[in-house]
């Protein structure tokens, strides 16, 4: 059984934020801001930002390096402003706010729905302790069933105490009113429509479109099927079986989705892996002319723009592909500077030899 971040994950925990360009960063946060739960998702928001620091600092680097070896002075380098380090920088302090709001919101209800169930649990004990009518004290009790299952979720150090404390009472309420039989006959009639109802609901769910959406809808379910009391055995099997088999339909979507999401992401490993021999073949040609320099400099920047439209690559890759391009970035710009750095070199010994002539053409002495 998933918990709701674990589904949340299913669409997001493959992605290797890491390669991603800043179109694809800020439609990633764009994207994390519709889901339902910003929570869940609040450790990949902070990679996206992360790698768009580390992406802006490479960028303005390399345009840093471009401009200088055009012959410019670094204090006079200003980069033209990109719409979409505003746009991304806009969008992750929006996703901190409506995620801090959410949070506060969900903490909140929380912890209503924490003292609604604590009230009822001291209901359970007030009625464990009356001597009202059947009738009556079975009414109270199926209302406090009802409420209690009605109630959302509550703090998570507080689940398993309450639940004990819940199913206690519940089993001391059959006991106390010395008709176990009946009673319980009743409360399961009433568990079975209950789980009928969710197994409905559960089968109409494999049909949902969206498995983002199916998937948060089965984990409603579930939530509400723990809640639900058993029925006799013969019912309880029969009916789990039913709710079993519409949860293994929406399972094996999820597996095929993943499936595909893979299928993809492999074939986009392989196009960066092309992008890196093309990168690492631009280092081994022949680059003793500014001319060539230019030339290989702008089909560098060919390659990360193309690197930057292909989508995600296999988490199982841990980046490797990423580091690979880098270093064979970082190995070009190596012998870009050794070669701008011996032009310099020959430029500066050409100057020298030329303020040692004098204009008449003659030639200083020492």
């Amino acid at each position: 059984m998933k918990s709701e971040e674990e589904n949340e994950e299913i669409l997001f925990s493959e992605e290797d934020i890491t390669s991603l360009g800043k179109g694809q960063l800020a439609e990633k946060l764009e994207e994390f801001l519709k889901a339902d739960d910003l929570s869940s998702v609040v450790g990949l928001a902070r990679s996206v930002k992360d790698r768009f620091d580390e992406l802006k600092k490479e960028e303005f680097d390399f345009k840093l390096k471009l401009f200088l070896q055009d012959g410019g002075l670094e204090e006079d380098f200003s980069p033209k402003p990109d719409p979409l380090d505003n746009q991304i920088e806009a969008l992750y302090k929006t996703f901190n706010r409506k995620r801090n709001a959410y949070r506060e919101r969900k903490e909140k209800t929380a912890q209503e729905n924490l003292s609604t169930k604590k009230i009822i649990i001291e209901e359970l004990k007030e009625l464990l302790k009356g001597d009202d009518s059947f009738s009556k004290a079975y009414n109270k009790f199926q209302a406090l069933q009802s409420k209690w299952r009605s109630t959302g979720d509550v703090p998570q150090g507080e689940i398993q105490i309450l639940r004990e404390n819940y199913h206690f009472l519940i089993g001391k309420f059959y006991d106390i009113m010395k008709i176990s039989n009946e009673l319980r006959e009743l409360d399961r009639k009433k568990n079975l429509e209950l789980k009928t109802e969710l197994c409905e609901k559960a089968e109409r769910l494999v049909e949902e479109p969206s498995i983002k959406r199916a998937l948060e809808g089965l984990q409603i379910l579930q939530d509400s099927w723990r809640e639900t009391g058993l029925l006799n055995k013969d019912l309880n099997e029969t009916i789990g079986k039913r709710f079993k088999a519409a949860e293994d339909k929406i399972f094996q979507r999820k597996k095929e989705h993943l499936a595909e999401v893979r299928k993809k992401q492999l074939a986009n490993l392989e196009k960066k892996e092309a992008l890196c021999l093309e990168l690492e073949a631009l280092s081994d040609s022949e680059l003793n002319s500014v001319k060539l320099c230019r030339e290989a400099s702008e089909k560098l920047e060919s390659i990360w723009t193309e690197w930057q439209k292909t989508g995600f690559v296999p988490k199982s890759d841990n980046g490797a592909c990423w580091i690979r391009f880098k270093k064979g970035r970082q190995h070009f710009y190596g012998i870009l500077d050794a070669f701008y750095a011996k032009q310099r070199q020959e430029f500066d010994q050409n100057l020298q030899k030329k303020n040692r002539t004098l204009p008449s053409g003659r030639v200083t002495s020492g």
